[in-house]
Protein backbone atom coordinates (compact mmCIF):
# COMPACT_ATOMS: atom_id res chain seq x y z
CA UNK A 1 0.00 0.00 0.00
CA UNK A 2 1.30 3.21 -1.01
CA UNK A 3 1.76 6.34 0.95
CA UNK A 4 -0.99 8.32 -0.44
CA UNK A 5 -3.14 5.00 0.27
CA UNK A 6 -2.25 4.41 4.42
CA UNK A 7 -5.50 4.22 6.50
CA UNK A 8 -5.43 6.80 9.19
CA UNK A 9 -7.07 5.02 12.53
CA UNK A 10 -9.78 7.16 14.98
CA UNK A 11 -9.31 7.07 18.43
CA UNK A 12 -12.12 5.07 18.79
CA UNK A 13 -10.81 2.39 16.02
CA UNK A 14 -7.93 1.70 18.97
CA UNK A 15 -8.69 -1.22 20.97
CA UNK A 16 -8.30 -0.36 24.93
CA UNK A 17 -5.77 -1.83 27.43
CA UNK A 18 -7.32 -4.62 29.47
CA UNK A 19 -7.67 -3.36 32.92
CA UNK A 20 -5.11 -5.06 35.55
CA UNK A 21 -5.74 -7.86 37.67
CA UNK A 22 -6.76 -7.14 41.55
CA UNK A 23 -3.99 -9.64 42.04
CA UNK A 24 -1.65 -7.42 39.92
CA UNK A 25 -2.97 -3.96 41.93
CA UNK A 26 -2.07 -5.97 45.76
CA UNK A 27 1.18 -6.81 44.32
CA UNK A 28 2.64 -3.42 43.45
CA UNK A 29 1.26 -1.82 46.86
CA UNK A 30 3.53 -4.14 48.76
CA UNK A 31 6.40 -3.56 46.86
CA UNK A 32 5.65 0.93 47.35
CA UNK A 33 5.25 -0.30 51.16
CA UNK A 34 8.77 -2.35 50.86
CA UNK A 35 10.25 0.35 49.46
CA UNK A 36 9.18 2.97 51.39
CA UNK A 37 10.12 0.68 55.16
CA UNK A 38 13.92 0.29 53.28
CA UNK A 39 14.12 3.98 52.94
CA UNK A 40 13.22 4.93 56.53
CA UNK A 41 15.68 2.50 57.69
CA UNK A 42 18.83 3.55 55.73
CA UNK A 43 17.75 7.27 57.10
CA UNK A 44 17.77 5.43 60.90
CA UNK A 45 20.98 4.38 59.79
CA UNK A 46 22.27 6.97 58.94
CA UNK A 47 21.40 9.35 61.51
CA UNK A 48 22.50 6.69 64.15
CA UNK A 49 25.85 6.81 62.11
CA UNK A 50 25.89 10.39 62.61
CA UNK A 51 25.29 10.49 66.15
CA UNK A 52 27.63 7.88 66.52
CA UNK A 53 30.13 10.31 65.19
CA UNK A 54 29.72 13.48 66.82
CA UNK A 55 29.77 11.37 69.87
CA UNK A 56 33.06 10.15 69.28
CA UNK A 57 34.17 13.73 68.31
CA UNK A 58 32.64 14.87 71.44
CA UNK A 59 34.73 11.99 73.34
CA UNK A 60 37.87 13.17 71.28
CA UNK A 61 37.63 16.89 72.12
CA UNK A 62 36.92 16.23 76.08
CA UNK A 63 39.50 13.64 76.61
CA UNK A 64 42.47 15.70 78.65
CA UNK A 65 45.65 15.89 76.76
CA UNK A 66 48.62 14.04 78.30
CA UNK A 67 50.69 16.63 80.38
CA UNK A 68 53.70 15.03 78.90
CA UNK A 69 52.39 16.12 75.80
CA UNK A 70 51.13 19.90 76.51
CA UNK A 71 54.45 20.93 78.68
CA UNK A 72 58.19 21.48 77.96
CA UNK A 73 60.09 20.19 80.76
CA UNK A 74 63.80 19.88 81.67
CA UNK A 75 64.59 17.20 84.61
CA UNK A 76 66.71 18.77 87.39
CA UNK A 77 70.26 18.26 87.37
CA UNK A 78 73.34 17.71 89.96
CA UNK A 79 76.31 20.24 88.91
CA UNK A 80 78.41 23.15 89.98
CA UNK A 81 77.52 26.31 89.20
CA UNK A 82 79.12 29.72 88.87
CA UNK A 83 77.06 33.09 90.36
CA UNK A 84 77.02 35.95 87.75
CA UNK A 85 75.79 39.00 87.60
CA UNK A 86 75.05 40.93 84.43
CA UNK A 87 75.22 44.98 83.72
CA UNK A 88 75.58 47.35 80.84
CA UNK A 89 78.26 50.47 81.29
CA UNK A 90 79.79 53.06 78.65
CA UNK A 91 83.47 51.22 77.52
CA UNK A 92 85.99 53.88 78.25
CA UNK A 93 89.63 53.66 76.81
CA UNK A 94 91.76 54.32 79.85
CA UNK A 95 94.99 54.32 77.96
CA UNK A 96 94.72 57.59 76.92
CA UNK A 97 97.41 60.41 77.45
CA UNK A 98 97.98 64.83 76.50
CA UNK A 99 101.36 66.13 76.16
CA UNK A 100 101.58 69.80 75.89
CA UNK A 101 104.58 72.67 76.35
CA UNK A 102 105.58 73.96 79.80
CA UNK A 103 104.74 77.28 79.25
CA UNK A 104 103.26 79.75 76.23
CA UNK A 105 105.53 81.00 73.45
CA UNK A 106 106.04 80.08 69.72
CA UNK A 107 105.99 76.57 67.44
CA UNK A 108 108.78 76.39 65.83
CA UNK A 109 108.42 72.70 64.45
CA UNK A 110 105.64 70.07 64.34
CA UNK A 111 106.90 66.50 63.61
CA UNK A 112 103.42 64.27 63.50
CA UNK A 113 100.16 64.66 61.97
CA UNK A 114 96.68 63.56 63.41
CA UNK A 115 96.52 59.56 62.91
CA UNK A 116 100.28 58.84 63.23
CA UNK A 117 101.59 56.08 65.24
CA UNK A 118 103.74 57.21 67.98
CA UNK A 119 106.57 55.35 69.85
CA UNK A 120 106.52 56.70 74.11
CA UNK A 121 109.40 59.15 74.02
CA UNK A 122 109.36 59.97 70.68
CA UNK A 123 109.47 63.77 69.93
CA UNK A 124 105.67 65.25 68.48
CA UNK A 125 106.73 69.58 68.22
CA UNK A 126 109.04 72.21 69.33
CA UNK A 127 108.89 75.26 71.23
CA UNK A 128 111.28 78.62 71.09
CA UNK A 129 113.85 77.80 73.44
CA UNK A 130 114.93 81.42 74.10
CA UNK A 131 112.67 82.90 76.84
CA UNK A 132 113.51 79.44 78.87
CA UNK A 133 117.06 79.83 78.28
CA UNK A 134 116.87 83.29 79.53
CA UNK A 135 114.53 82.10 82.69
CA UNK A 136 116.89 79.69 83.59
CA UNK A 137 119.37 82.32 83.85
CA UNK A 138 117.57 84.60 86.12
CA UNK A 139 116.78 81.61 88.38
CA UNK A 140 120.34 80.46 88.77
CA UNK A 141 121.13 84.26 89.42
CA UNK A 142 118.63 84.54 92.06
CA UNK A 143 119.73 81.39 94.28
CA UNK A 144 123.42 82.91 93.51
CA UNK A 145 121.97 85.79 95.37
CA UNK A 146 120.15 84.32 98.08
CA UNK A 147 122.72 82.07 98.90
CA UNK A 148 125.38 84.98 99.00
CA UNK A 149 123.36 86.87 101.38
CA UNK A 150 122.59 84.16 103.99
CA UNK A 151 126.53 83.55 103.66
CA UNK A 152 127.03 87.01 104.81
CA UNK A 153 124.50 86.86 107.85
CA UNK A 154 125.83 83.69 108.92
CA UNK A 155 130.02 84.53 108.97
CA UNK A 156 129.54 88.23 109.94
CA UNK A 157 131.37 89.09 113.14
CA UNK A 158 129.39 89.61 116.66
CA UNK A 159 130.54 93.66 115.62
CA UNK A 160 129.66 93.35 112.45
CA UNK A 161 126.30 91.79 113.28
CA UNK A 162 125.45 94.19 116.42
CA UNK A 163 125.90 97.16 113.67
CA UNK A 164 123.94 94.89 111.21
CA UNK A 165 121.46 94.66 113.53
CA UNK A 166 121.49 98.28 114.27
CA UNK A 167 121.01 99.05 110.89
CA UNK A 168 118.30 96.51 110.58
CA UNK A 169 116.33 98.01 113.02
CA UNK A 170 116.49 101.73 111.59
CA UNK A 171 115.93 99.69 108.09
CA UNK A 172 112.88 97.38 109.61
CA UNK A 173 111.38 101.10 111.13
CA UNK A 174 111.37 102.82 108.11
CA UNK A 175 109.94 99.33 105.82
CA UNK A 176 107.86 99.62 108.80
CA UNK A 177 106.53 103.04 107.95
CA UNK A 178 106.58 101.48 104.29
CA UNK A 179 103.82 98.46 105.62
CA UNK A 180 101.88 100.82 107.27
CA UNK A 181 101.24 102.96 104.40
CA UNK A 182 100.16 99.06 103.18
CA UNK A 183 98.15 98.67 105.65
CA UNK A 184 95.14 100.08 103.84
CA UNK A 185 96.08 97.18 101.25
CA UNK A 186 95.76 94.22 103.50
CA UNK A 187 99.15 94.13 105.77
CA UNK A 188 98.92 92.27 108.61
CA UNK A 189 96.70 92.84 111.50
CA UNK A 190 96.27 91.50 114.36
CA UNK A 191 92.51 91.06 115.23
CA UNK A 192 92.71 88.86 118.62
CA UNK A 193 92.23 91.97 120.88
CA UNK A 194 89.34 93.65 118.80
CA UNK A 195 87.88 90.52 118.14
CA UNK A 196 88.08 89.74 122.14
CA UNK A 197 86.74 93.51 123.22
CA UNK A 198 84.23 93.02 121.11
CA UNK A 199 82.70 90.10 122.66
CA UNK A 200 83.74 91.53 125.90
CA UNK A 201 81.30 94.31 125.06
CA UNK A 202 78.96 92.37 123.56
CA UNK A 203 78.53 90.54 126.82
CA UNK A 204 78.73 93.33 128.77
CA UNK A 205 75.19 95.22 127.06
CA UNK A 206 73.52 91.83 127.11
CA UNK A 207 74.63 92.32 130.96
CA UNK A 208 72.85 95.80 131.18
CA UNK A 209 69.40 94.89 128.91
CA UNK A 210 69.54 92.04 131.87
CA UNK A 211 69.57 94.46 134.53
CA UNK A 212 66.96 96.78 132.86
CA UNK A 213 64.68 94.73 132.24
CA UNK A 214 64.54 93.96 136.17
CA UNK A 215 64.29 97.27 136.60
CA UNK A 216 61.52 97.55 134.42
CA UNK A 217 59.51 94.85 136.12
CA UNK A 218 59.49 96.77 139.50
CA UNK A 219 59.37 99.98 138.80
CA UNK A 220 56.42 99.48 136.40
CA UNK A 221 54.83 96.57 138.48
CA UNK A 222 52.59 99.50 139.78
CA UNK A 223 51.42 101.15 136.46
CA UNK A 224 51.02 97.01 134.77
CA UNK A 225 48.85 96.17 137.35
CA UNK A 226 46.53 99.35 137.00
CA UNK A 227 46.49 98.77 133.16
CA UNK A 228 44.94 95.56 133.94
CA UNK A 229 41.93 97.95 135.24
CA UNK A 230 38.75 97.08 133.59
CA UNK A 231 36.91 100.41 132.29
CA UNK A 232 33.86 101.00 135.23
CA UNK A 233 30.16 99.85 133.66
CA UNK A 234 26.98 102.30 133.79
CA UNK A 235 25.33 101.12 136.05
CA UNK A 236 28.36 100.08 137.76
CA UNK A 237 28.89 96.13 138.62
CA UNK A 238 29.49 95.59 142.11
CA UNK A 239 31.96 92.24 141.09
CA UNK A 240 34.30 94.53 139.09
CA UNK A 241 37.66 96.00 140.80
CA UNK A 242 37.05 99.94 141.89
CA UNK A 243 40.77 100.65 141.46
CA UNK A 244 41.85 103.96 139.66
CA UNK A 245 44.32 104.04 137.18
CA UNK A 246 44.25 108.00 137.62
CA UNK A 247 45.36 107.10 141.59
CA UNK A 248 49.13 106.54 140.88
CA UNK A 249 51.66 109.31 141.75
CA UNK A 250 54.15 111.25 139.04
CA UNK A 251 56.87 109.86 140.31
CA UNK A 252 55.58 106.02 139.98
CA UNK A 253 55.02 107.13 136.26
CA UNK A 254 58.13 109.07 135.96
CA UNK A 255 60.22 105.59 137.43
CA UNK A 256 58.61 103.78 135.18
CA UNK A 257 59.24 105.35 132.30
CA UNK A 258 63.37 105.90 132.69
CA UNK A 259 63.13 102.26 133.51
CA UNK A 260 61.70 101.75 130.01
CA UNK A 261 63.53 104.16 128.67
CA UNK A 262 66.56 102.26 129.85
CA UNK A 263 65.83 99.33 129.09
CA UNK A 264 65.33 100.61 125.14
CA UNK A 265 68.76 102.35 125.20
CA UNK A 266 70.58 98.59 126.80
CA UNK A 267 68.84 96.30 123.50
CA UNK A 268 69.78 99.07 121.42
CA UNK A 269 73.01 98.81 122.94
CA UNK A 270 73.46 95.01 122.66
CA UNK A 271 72.03 94.94 118.92
CA UNK A 272 75.34 97.24 118.35
CA UNK A 273 77.72 95.65 120.28
CA UNK A 274 76.30 92.29 118.00
CA UNK A 275 76.50 93.85 114.79
CA UNK A 276 80.12 95.57 115.89
CA UNK A 277 80.93 91.35 116.54
CA UNK A 278 79.53 90.59 112.90
CA UNK A 279 81.14 93.26 111.20
CA UNK A 280 84.74 92.23 112.75
CA UNK A 281 84.32 88.73 112.13
CA UNK A 282 83.76 89.91 108.30
CA UNK A 283 86.36 91.78 108.11
CA UNK A 284 88.98 89.27 109.84
CA UNK A 285 87.52 86.76 106.97
CA UNK A 286 87.96 89.09 104.36
CA UNK A 287 91.40 90.21 105.49
CA UNK A 288 92.44 86.91 105.62
CA UNK A 289 90.97 85.66 101.91
CA UNK A 290 92.97 88.78 101.15
CA UNK A 291 96.08 87.82 102.49
CA UNK A 292 95.91 84.35 100.61
CA UNK A 293 94.83 86.31 97.15
CA UNK A 294 98.27 88.62 97.67
CA UNK A 295 100.57 85.77 98.96
CA UNK A 296 99.33 83.68 95.65
CA UNK A 297 99.66 86.62 93.54
CA UNK A 298 103.38 87.23 95.10
CA UNK A 299 104.24 83.80 94.51
CA UNK A 300 102.98 83.64 90.74
CA UNK A 301 104.40 86.75 90.23
CA UNK A 302 108.09 85.48 91.61
CA UNK A 303 107.68 82.48 89.84
CA UNK A 304 107.13 84.43 86.15
CA UNK A 305 109.46 86.76 86.36
CA UNK A 306 112.07 85.94 88.35
CA UNK A 307 112.25 88.90 90.39
CA UNK A 308 114.24 89.20 92.74
CA UNK A 309 113.24 91.89 94.67
CA UNK A 310 109.68 90.06 94.69
CA UNK A 311 111.02 87.44 96.22
CA UNK A 312 112.82 88.66 99.00
CA UNK A 313 109.92 90.48 99.70
CA UNK A 314 107.52 87.28 99.94
CA UNK A 315 110.42 85.44 101.74
CA UNK A 316 110.29 88.56 104.57
CA UNK A 317 106.79 88.55 105.16
CA UNK A 318 107.01 84.65 105.04
CA UNK A 319 109.78 85.09 108.21
CA UNK A 320 107.80 87.36 110.12
CA UNK A 321 104.85 84.49 109.85
CA UNK A 322 107.51 81.63 110.67
CA UNK A 323 108.91 83.79 113.41
CA UNK A 324 105.93 86.36 114.64
CA UNK A 325 108.63 88.92 115.04
CA UNK A 326 110.10 91.99 113.25
CA UNK A 327 111.61 91.42 109.75
CA UNK A 328 114.41 93.37 111.33
CA UNK A 329 116.14 91.13 113.31
CA UNK A 330 118.90 89.24 112.31
CA UNK A 331 117.21 85.64 113.35
CA UNK A 332 114.40 86.82 111.15
CA UNK A 333 116.92 87.69 107.86
CA UNK A 334 118.54 84.64 108.43
CA UNK A 335 115.03 82.64 108.13
CA UNK A 336 114.34 84.96 105.36
CA UNK A 337 117.39 84.09 103.34
CA UNK A 338 116.65 80.28 103.96
CA UNK A 339 113.50 80.87 102.46
CA UNK A 340 114.71 82.42 99.41
CA UNK A 341 117.16 80.21 98.87
CA UNK A 342 114.27 77.49 98.67
CA UNK A 343 112.39 79.76 96.19
CA UNK A 344 115.66 80.25 94.14
CA UNK A 345 116.15 76.75 94.15
CA UNK A 346 112.69 75.65 92.92
CA UNK A 347 112.26 78.49 90.29
CA UNK A 348 115.71 76.61 88.87
CA UNK A 349 114.73 73.18 88.64
CA UNK A 350 111.09 74.41 86.91
CA UNK A 351 112.84 76.91 84.35
CA UNK A 352 115.55 73.32 84.11
CA UNK A 353 112.34 71.23 82.73
CA UNK A 354 110.86 73.58 80.99
CA UNK A 355 113.88 74.02 78.76
CA UNK A 356 114.27 70.52 78.59
CA UNK A 357 110.41 69.77 77.62
CA UNK A 358 111.05 72.29 74.87
CA UNK A 359 110.86 69.19 72.70
CA UNK A 360 107.32 67.92 73.15
CA UNK A 361 107.43 63.69 73.10
CA UNK A 362 104.73 61.42 73.24
CA UNK A 363 104.14 60.03 76.63
CA UNK A 364 102.66 56.30 75.65
CA UNK A 365 102.78 54.25 72.29
CA UNK A 366 99.43 55.11 70.81
CA UNK A 367 97.79 57.30 67.47
CA UNK A 368 97.60 61.15 67.71
CA UNK A 369 94.33 61.44 67.53
CA UNK A 370 94.36 65.54 68.27
CA UNK A 371 97.32 68.17 67.26
CA UNK A 372 96.49 71.79 68.12
CA UNK A 373 99.71 72.81 66.91
CA UNK A 374 100.68 74.87 64.11
CA UNK A 375 104.95 75.56 62.83
CA UNK A 376 105.29 79.45 63.27
CA UNK A 377 101.93 79.93 65.97
CA UNK A 378 101.70 81.02 69.20
CA UNK A 379 100.44 78.09 71.77
CA UNK A 380 99.82 78.25 75.32
CA UNK A 381 100.57 75.97 77.89
CA UNK A 382 97.18 74.45 77.95
CA UNK A 383 96.77 73.26 74.26
CA UNK A 384 97.20 69.49 74.33
CA UNK A 385 98.64 67.00 71.94
CA UNK A 386 96.02 63.78 72.63
CA UNK A 387 97.54 59.92 72.66
CA UNK A 388 95.11 57.45 72.08
CA UNK A 389 97.01 54.05 73.23
CA UNK A 390 96.53 50.28 73.22
CA UNK A 391 95.06 48.11 75.48
CA UNK A 392 93.51 49.73 78.89
CA UNK A 393 89.74 49.70 78.87
CA UNK A 394 87.37 50.71 82.17
CA UNK A 395 83.83 50.60 82.50
CA UNK A 396 81.69 52.74 84.94
CA UNK A 397 78.65 50.58 86.47
CA UNK A 398 75.61 51.14 88.62
CA UNK A 399 74.79 48.50 91.01
CA UNK A 400 71.27 48.52 92.97
CA UNK A 401 72.03 48.27 96.94
CA UNK A 402 70.99 44.88 96.52
CA UNK A 403 73.25 43.39 94.86
CA UNK A 404 76.47 46.02 95.87
CA UNK A 405 77.39 43.51 98.71
CA UNK A 406 78.18 40.19 96.22
CA UNK A 407 80.80 42.53 94.16
CA UNK A 408 84.23 42.37 95.77
CA UNK A 409 87.40 44.10 94.23
CA UNK A 410 88.71 41.48 92.26
CA UNK A 411 86.44 39.48 91.20
CA UNK A 412 86.90 38.20 87.33
CA UNK A 413 84.69 39.96 84.89
CA UNK A 414 83.57 40.32 81.02
CA UNK A 415 83.58 43.01 78.92
CA UNK A 416 81.35 42.33 75.94
CA UNK A 417 80.83 44.83 72.96
CA UNK A 418 77.89 43.20 70.39
CA UNK A 419 79.44 42.57 66.96
CA UNK A 420 83.38 44.32 68.12
CA UNK A 421 85.00 41.54 70.59
CA UNK A 422 85.08 41.25 74.29
CA UNK A 423 87.43 41.04 77.14
CA UNK A 424 88.83 39.75 80.99
CA UNK A 425 89.05 41.82 83.21
CA UNK A 426 88.43 42.34 86.99
CA UNK A 427 86.94 44.77 89.28
CA UNK A 428 89.29 47.66 90.33
CA UNK A 429 86.88 50.06 92.72
CA UNK A 430 83.92 49.45 94.54
CA UNK A 431 82.58 52.27 95.91
CA UNK A 432 80.99 51.80 99.22
CA UNK A 433 79.11 55.45 99.91
CA UNK A 434 75.58 55.84 97.26
CA UNK A 435 76.50 57.98 94.20
CA UNK A 436 74.20 60.80 95.03
CA UNK A 437 73.20 61.93 98.56
CA UNK A 438 70.34 59.28 99.38
CA UNK A 439 70.62 57.17 96.82
CA UNK A 440 70.31 53.50 96.08
CA UNK A 441 72.69 52.89 93.56
CA UNK A 442 76.54 52.55 93.82
CA UNK A 443 79.35 52.49 91.43
CA UNK A 444 81.95 50.03 90.60
CA UNK A 445 84.22 50.06 88.33
CA UNK A 446 85.69 47.29 85.72
CA UNK A 447 89.16 47.51 84.22
CA UNK A 448 90.87 45.49 81.73
CA UNK A 449 95.10 45.66 80.43
CA UNK A 450 94.49 42.46 78.51
CA UNK A 451 95.60 42.63 74.78
CA UNK A 452 92.22 41.57 73.73
CA UNK A 453 90.71 44.88 74.88
CA UNK A 454 92.33 46.76 72.10
CA UNK A 455 89.64 45.64 69.85
CA UNK A 456 87.07 47.19 72.11
CA UNK A 457 86.00 51.04 71.01
CA UNK A 458 85.26 53.82 73.33
CA UNK A 459 82.49 55.45 73.88
CA UNK A 460 80.35 52.31 73.49
CA UNK A 461 77.80 50.26 75.52
CA UNK A 462 79.88 47.04 76.54
CA UNK A 463 77.70 44.02 78.32
CA UNK A 464 79.77 43.20 81.81
CA UNK A 465 79.17 39.64 83.54
CA UNK A 466 80.76 39.86 86.83
CA UNK A 467 81.75 36.39 88.59
CA UNK A 468 80.72 36.39 92.40
CA UNK A 469 81.01 33.26 93.22
CA UNK A 470 80.55 29.61 92.82
CA UNK A 471 78.04 27.02 94.24
CA UNK A 472 79.04 23.31 94.17
CA UNK A 473 77.12 20.18 93.57
CA UNK A 474 74.16 21.97 93.55
CA UNK A 475 70.65 21.05 92.32
CA UNK A 476 70.50 23.12 88.88
CA UNK A 477 67.38 23.83 86.88
CA UNK A 478 67.28 26.15 83.66
CA UNK A 479 66.44 29.96 84.70
CA UNK A 480 63.41 30.20 82.38
CA UNK A 481 61.89 27.82 85.03
CA UNK A 482 62.30 30.13 88.07
CA UNK A 483 59.66 32.54 88.70
CA UNK A 484 62.07 34.87 91.56
CA UNK A 485 60.71 36.89 94.25
CA UNK A 486 62.59 40.76 94.67
CA UNK A 487 64.89 39.38 97.35
CA UNK A 488 66.45 37.30 94.80
CA UNK A 489 67.45 33.97 97.43
CA UNK A 490 63.51 32.46 96.71
CA UNK A 491 61.08 32.27 94.09
CA UNK A 492 58.51 29.15 92.68
CA UNK A 493 59.08 26.40 90.22
CA UNK A 494 56.51 24.58 88.05
CA UNK A 495 56.95 20.46 88.21
CA UNK A 496 55.13 18.00 86.40
CA UNK A 497 53.64 15.21 88.10
CA UNK A 498 52.12 11.87 87.39
CA UNK A 499 48.65 13.60 87.11
CA UNK A 500 49.09 17.61 87.30
CA UNK A 501 51.49 20.40 87.06
CA UNK A 502 52.41 21.82 90.69
CA UNK A 503 53.45 25.59 91.55
CA UNK A 504 56.27 24.67 94.47
CA UNK A 505 58.27 27.06 96.19
CA UNK A 506 62.30 26.87 96.01
CA UNK A 507 65.49 28.47 97.84
CA UNK A 508 67.83 29.51 95.86
CA UNK A 509 71.38 29.44 96.54
CA UNK A 510 72.94 30.52 93.43
CA UNK A 511 72.35 32.21 89.64
CA UNK A 512 74.09 31.48 86.71
CA UNK A 513 74.02 32.72 83.30
CA UNK A 514 71.64 29.70 82.02
CA UNK A 515 71.15 28.13 85.47
CA UNK A 516 69.96 28.71 89.05
CA UNK A 517 71.21 26.26 91.49
CA UNK A 518 68.02 25.18 94.42
CA UNK A 519 68.91 24.66 97.30
CA UNK A 520 65.22 23.46 98.66
CA UNK A 521 61.92 22.47 96.92
CA UNK A 522 63.29 20.69 93.87
CA UNK A 523 64.99 17.54 93.94
CA UNK A 524 67.64 15.48 90.93
CA UNK A 525 65.48 14.02 88.50
CA UNK A 526 62.31 16.42 88.76
CA UNK A 527 60.65 17.32 85.66
CA UNK A 528 60.47 21.25 85.78
CA UNK A 529 58.36 23.04 83.07
CA UNK A 530 59.99 25.48 81.13
CA UNK A 531 57.22 26.23 78.16
CA UNK A 532 53.27 25.48 77.46
CA UNK A 533 52.51 24.51 74.38
CA UNK A 534 49.24 25.35 74.53
CA UNK A 535 50.07 29.00 75.12
CA UNK A 536 50.64 31.20 72.24
CA UNK A 537 53.36 32.58 71.25
CA UNK A 538 53.83 36.84 71.50
CA UNK A 539 52.95 38.68 68.47
CA UNK A 540 55.98 40.80 69.75
CA UNK A 541 59.00 40.93 72.18
CA UNK A 542 57.28 43.72 74.15
CA UNK A 543 56.63 41.28 76.98
CA UNK A 544 60.08 39.91 77.20
CA UNK A 545 61.19 40.76 80.93
CA UNK A 546 64.62 39.28 82.79
CA UNK A 547 66.41 40.53 85.11
CA UNK A 548 69.31 41.60 84.54
CA UNK A 549 72.36 39.80 86.64
CA UNK A 550 70.82 36.51 86.29
CA UNK A 551 67.28 35.60 87.98
CA UNK A 552 63.73 35.72 87.39
CA UNK A 553 62.30 33.72 84.94
CA UNK A 554 61.50 34.72 80.89
CA UNK A 555 58.24 35.83 80.57
CA UNK A 556 56.86 36.45 77.02
CA UNK A 557 53.69 37.31 76.58
CA UNK A 558 51.29 40.53 75.69
CA UNK A 559 48.97 39.40 79.23
CA UNK A 560 45.55 38.93 76.74
CA UNK A 561 45.85 35.76 75.35
CA UNK A 562 44.43 32.79 77.23
CA UNK A 563 44.01 32.73 81.38
CA UNK A 564 45.91 31.24 84.37
CA UNK A 565 49.20 30.44 84.13
CA UNK A 566 49.80 32.08 80.38
CA UNK A 567 53.04 33.69 79.49
CA UNK A 568 53.73 36.77 81.22
CA UNK A 569 51.17 36.06 84.04
CA UNK A 570 53.70 33.66 85.82
CA UNK A 571 54.24 30.89 83.52
CA UNK A 572 57.98 30.38 82.34
CA UNK A 573 57.30 30.24 78.12
CA UNK A 574 59.51 28.21 75.62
Amino acid sequence: MSDEQQTFFDDDDILPEAAPSASTRVSRAARRKAAKRRAIVAVIIVALVLAAVGVAAAYISSRPEPLNKRYVTVAAVTGNLTETLDFTGTVDKSNQATASFPADGKVTSVLVSVGDKVMAGQPLAKMATGDLKQAVDTAQANLDQAKLTLQQLTTSSSSSASSSRSSSGSSGKGGGGGGGGGGGGGGAIDFSQAVAAAKANLAAAEQEASDANTVVQTACQVLLSAANVRPPVVPPDPLQPTSDPASLSADQVQECTDALTAQAKANTDVSNAADALANLSQQVSDTFNQYQVQCAAMVKKAAQQGAQQASQRLAQSLAQSYTGGSASSSETQKVAAQIAIDQAEDALTQAQLNLQNATLTSPIDGTVAEMPFQKGSAMTASDAVTIIGNGGISISLSVPVGKIGQIKVGQTSVVEELGVGSTTGKVSVVNLAPAAAGGSTYQVTVASSDQTANALLGGVTGLVTITTGQVAQAVLVPISAVTMDTSGTSGTVMVLGADAVNTVPVQISGVGATQVAISQGVSVGDLVVIADLNEALPSSLNGLQRALGGGGAVYIGNGTAGGGNRPGNGQPSR
